[in-house]
């Protein structure tokens, strides 16, 4: 029973961990969104920002598998 529970609580606090890194990703998606719109910029800067916030999102999750496998 006492392993059920400890299950049972890691599984709710893991599940609200990823609730909230989701909702931050999500609101800096939407505020890179934001000002990349709102700014005039042109064509190619757009692009190389797009591409540099995407590199950035995408370095995430390795470094967050490798801070929780260590």
């Amino acid at each position: 029973m006492a392993k059920f529970i400890g299950q049972l609580l890691f599984e709710l606090l893991w599940d609200l961990a990823w609730r909230q890194l989701h909702a931050i990703i999500w609101r800096m998606m939407q505020k890179a969104d934001a000002w990349l719109a709102s700014k005039k910029l042109g064509r190619r800067t757009t692009v190389v920002v797009g591409l540099l916030l995407g590199l950035a999102a995408w370095g995430i999750w390795p470094l967050l598998a490798w801070l929780l496998a260590n």
